[in-house]
């Protein structure tokens, strides 16, 4: 069989197309949206919301946005296709549209630009690739797609942000049906913490992994924190950080009222404290980042917020500084 992969990538253009296209010209799934008024309506709810975010976008953001609007056209034509139709999903063509369409207009009003100090923005950018699902076992997709959004920077005076410290692109091989993205909080007007987010299929048990890994940068040095930039050295930070971490675990679950069984041990916790890709620097807490099922069932997408008060002693000068402790 041969394979089709469809990689979209397209320049920047001086304006978007109008899209979908119904003239007699237009494909398949445009005919399916022209034809289907829920379906038109979506789409115009996606023009307009794209042409929202293009006003008030900086003139330098305006070609990323343009050519990344026509990347997710492209997307949307070759992933909503009938030949990725199963039997049990006859409809599939209009489901695919109908969620695609929703995402891609919340995308525009939620997620596109995130403003921040000195008048620049961090601009979501968005790539797709489509090709036939190479896992012959996967009965419940014939389509393999990867949806990635990457954080760029678009500010006269900060600087790049720098690569991912983990790099969830080199499982791709094993998974299929992938979304590569991430949460950005401004934390100051300079610092920023990205939480870079992994979801996929592993087609042996045939279930959804998540993973993520969470960083803050400097934007105006483009430098990722390390311990030493937040903690004096040879201090004893860490056994405060962990007794915190389990107050703040086991007040969320009371408050929640859902058991916290197995509790997380001392050890399991200031593991947490030794790998900076869990810890999540917020506007007022230092904390720690739980994966799925680690506090009980309830672990998912739980981070153990630590007041900065209890943890102000062992924070170098420069770090109280960038937070605005000093």
């Amino acid at each position: 069989m041969s394979v089709l992969l469809v990689v979209i990538s397209t320049p920047a253009l001086a304006a978007p197309p109008s899209a979908p296209d119904c003239t007699p010209a237009g494909g398949a799934v445009d005919r399916l949206i022209c034809a289907a008024p829920d379906l038109a309506r979506q789409a115009a709810t996606v023009a307009a919301s794209f042409t929202a975010v293009q006003t008030r976008a900086p003139e330098a953001a305006r070609p990323r946005l343009e050519a990344d609007y026509r990347a997710f056209w492209a997307f949307l034509r070759a992933l909503c296709a009938a030949e990725w139709a199963t039997p049990a999903m006859q409809d599939y063509p209009g489901a695919c549209l109908r969620e695609r369409l929703e995402t891609q207009a919340a995308f525009y009003r939620t997620r596109a630009l995130t403003p921040l100090g000195a008048g620049g923005v961090l601009l979501a950018r968005q790539a797709f690739q489509v090709a036939p699902n190479p896992f012959p076992d996967a009965t419940d997709s014939k389509v393999n797609y990867t949806v990635r959004l990457t954080p760029e920077v678009v500010s006269p005076t900060f600087k790049p942000l720098p690569p991912p410290a983990e790099d969830f692109s080199a499982r791709l091989p094993k998974f299929y049906n992938v979304t590569l993205d991430y949460q950005a909080t401004v934390v100051t007007n300079r610092l920023i913490s990205l939480e870079y987010r992994f979801l996929g299929i592993d087609p042996e048990p045939g279930v959804w992994i998540y993973d993520v890994a969470v960083e803050t940068i400097d934007l105006a040095s483009g430098h990722r924190l390390t311990e030493t930039d937040v903690f004096r050295p040879g201090t004893a930070w860490r056994p405060v950080a962990v007794r915190e971490a389990d107050h703040a675990i086991r007040a969320a679950l009371a408050a929640a009222k859902t058991p916290y069984d197995p509790p997380m041990t001392e050890a399991e916790l200031r593991a947490k404290t030794q790998d900076p890709r869990w810890w999540v620097i917020g506007p007022r807490s230092f904390g720690l980042r739980l994966k799925n099922g680690e506090a009980g069932s309830f672990g998912s997408n739980m981070v153990a917020e630590i007041p900065y008060a209890a943890l102000r002693a062992y924070f170098t000068p420069e770090f109280k500084a960038l937070i605005g402790l000093d």
